[in-house]
């Protein structure tokens, strides 16, 4: 049929499938997805809620089924022609090409027009909560037919989703910006096919000169706000902020303002500082902590306003240092930079990081073997203060499940954690010689996994030399070394763990997790290439999904090449969950299982994936020294390993400096 038909149905299809698209658009929830959008809309732009909700149809448009079976519009033009909405017969389809060719980076993204409305779903998708994607469209029919076919209810009230109705993008977005400060300046634009070349091109080009003024306000905005900052640090004396931190003597903690700041508007960031933040909230210090969990409240201007508001004794950062994330943060604040994942940017004494700190600021690392690489990077000793793992008791806890739940999460065997590639081809290892050579590696991981660890991997590229690659061993560490440490090894350990007990016929389950909640299989992309992908039973979210998981499992599993206790282990712990962890070199040192429990009567340990199958069968068999086991575990973690306890030892460490 040709596109100026009136005709509903447009794919050449049998009369029974007619019938169903007949069918799909009877049942098709048009009103109710459009009172829906309008009243998330009105929350955030009442004035053009209401021009969408007032506008007269007519026989404009009639909705559809377009040739790939979705629901979409075929709209009337002043020549009395049809076209399709978006103008693609094929909505769904072209979303998904017009996704592939997007790059969504990391900051905000303007889109002009906004087609099918399919194409922004895509890409809101993919985004993370602190991104927007601003929407440039100058027919309102357009917004108001989009809003019947699509529901963008939840990114309309979190402002992921901005709509700006008009002909100039450049006014709009200048405008936007100056009355929501709070969003971060575009970064890119995407294009659209049934635009030309040139029209895309004028758009961004119009999008890249409203955002260079909106960069120039918010630094005069800053500039501004520096002006005040530098007032009060010139009234606020360091000597009467540093008081603060003691927790005896003339110090009082209930005097204490600490906050949050962040550079990479990341969950795991925003997770790491609010756990810190409320150990210290427990103590009886007063803190407040930014989540970036929407793009309106994460700018740089928005972030020292919020500090300027606060006017905090404390600033808590994750993985950056105080000039990482501002010259303007206050004088008067000491900053307490978190240690998570440490960057080269912080570890390289070629990054300068001393000259990045403020004289009265700490470093607090995770493991005892950071600390050598930070005082090479010629940091301050006294400034440099171990802060081990801990965990926030208030999210994981032992809980009660009903049914639906136990189905859900129960099982004998459960491993949580996102396994990564080993495909060459992913780490962008092309030639043969490489690829050789990667997979003998992954040969002598297999081969022997109770004795691979990450201290290994040395050994092993040295051993993988035989296969002939002509290779410095420079080159071997520089191409190598990282990959095995993260990645290579510990999703071989998983794949040659899981796969014994899978073969010796234990109930085994294993989940992936996401920083976001709702967004289930994320953490599941690589399992697919593991001989066990076929137990992945799906993707939990951090937090009470995950703690409802740990309850529901009789035994989890801690397979890891790293020897050190992480988030997955200790979180665990806490909820009350069982744990057999592959044993590790690194054990009895002072950061190792060991520094955090009595192994055997603690936590229980294996070597070998015969070992592994004999512990399962017993455990399984003797639940009564199970869950003793893991009350006693629970037990020690809450009296010595909580973000409370990890608040006390930061506050001493800086009163024993500062004060």
């Amino acid at each position: 049929m040709s596109d100026t038909s009136d005709n509903k149905i447009f794919n050449q299809a049998s009369p029974q499938e007619d019938v169903y698209a007949q069918k799909l658009l009877d049942d098709w929830p048009a009103s109710k997805l459009f009172i829906a959008n309008l009243s998330a809309l009105r929350g955030r732009d009442e004035v053009l809620a209401d021009s969408i909700a007032t506008m007269a149809i007519g026989d404009r448009a009639e909705m559809v089924v377009a040739r790939d079976g979705s629901v979409t519009f075929r709209v009337r033009q002043s020549d009395g022609q049809r076209r399709w909405l978006g103008y693609s017969s094929v909505p769904l389809i072209a979303a998904r090409g017009n996704l592939q060719r997007t790059s969504i980076g990391s900051g905000n993204l303007a889109m002009n027009g906004i087609g099918s409305g399919a194409g922004a779903q895509f890409i809101l998708q993919e985004m993370a909560p602190y991104q927007a994607l601003i929407v440039i469209e100058s027919d309102p029919l357009n917004l108001n037919l989009v809003m019947r076919l699509r529901d963008f209810t939840g990114y309309l009230r979190r402002g992921q989703l901005v709509l700006l109705l008009g002909d100039d993008p450049g006014k709009l977005l200048e405008d936007f910006f100056a009355t929501h400060p709070g969003y971060s300046p575009i970064s890119k634009t995407t294009t659209w096919t049934w635009l030309s070349d040139q029209e895309n091109q004028l758009f961004a080009q119009q999008v890249t000169w409203a955002m260079e003024r909106v960069i120039q306000d918010a630094a005069t905005a800053v500039d501004e706000l520096w002006s005040r900052q530098q007032k009060r640090d010139q009234e606020r004396l360091l000597t009467e902020t540093l008081k603060q931190f003691c927790l005896s003597g003339e110090g009082d903690i209930q005097k204490l303002r600490a906050a949050n700041c962040t550079k990479a508007y990341t969950l795991t960031d925003y997770r790491t500082s609010r756990d810190v933040l409320n150990g210290l909230a427990q103590l009886g210090a007063s803190t407040d902590w930014m989540a970036p969990d929407r793009p309106d409240v994460v700018s740089h201007y928005w972030q020292l306003s919020r500090l300027d508001r606060l006017a905090p004794h404390l600033i808590i950062l994750v993985d950056v240092l105080r000039r990482d994330i501002s010259a303007f943060l206050p004088a008067s604040a000491v900053c307490a930079t978190i240690l998570r994942e440490p960057p080269e940017t912080i570890m390289n004494p070629q990054s300068q990081p001393a000259e990045r700190i403020g004289p009265n600021d700490f470093i607090f690392y995770t493991h005892s073997d950071e600390y050598e690489k930070l005082r090479r990077a010629s940091l301050p000793e006294e400034r440099l203060v171990c802060l081990p793992p801990a965990v926030n008791e208030e999210l994981f806890a032992p809980v009660e499940l009903d049914s639906d739940d136990m189905v859900r999460y129960g099982a004998d065997v459960v491993l949580v954690g996102n396994r990564q590639s080993l495909d060459p081809q992913r780490y962008q290892i092309e030639l043969s010689t490489h690829q050789k050579l990667w997979h003998t590696i992954i040969e002598e991981i297999q081969r022997s996994p109770g004795d691979y660890h990450c201290g290994m991997a040395r050994e092993y590229l040295m051993r993988a030399q035989r296969c002939g690659v002509e290779l410095r061993e420079d080159d071997m560490i520089k191409l190598y070394t990282r990959l095995i440490q993260d990645y290579l090894g510990e999703a071989a350990l998983q794949d040659i763990y899981c796969d014994s007990l899978d073969k010796a016929g234990f109930n085994l389950r294993i989940w992936g997790w996401s920083q976001l909640p709702g967004r289930h299989g994320r953490g599941l992309s690589h399992w697919q290439q593991s001989p066990v992908g076929h137990l992945a039973a799906g993707t939990v979210s951090n937090g009470p999904e995950l703690n409802k998981l740990y309850n529901g499992g009789k035994i989890f599993l801690h397979i890891s090449g790293r020897g050190r206790p992480d988030s997955y282990l200790l979180d665990g712990i806490a909820a009350g969950a069982f744990f057999l962890v592959k044993s590790h070199p690194r054990d009895s040192q002072a950061d190792g299982l060991s520094r955090f429990f009595r192994l055997g009567s603690e936590v229980v340990t294996f070597d070998s994936p015969g070992d592994l199958m004999g512990k399962v069968r017993y455990y399984l068999d003797n639940e009564h020294e199970r869950r003793a086991i893991a009350r006693a575990g629970r037990e020690k973690l809450l009296a010595h390993h909580t973000y409370r306890h990890r608040g006390c030892e930061m506050l001493e460490a800086m009163a024993k400096h500062l004060v």
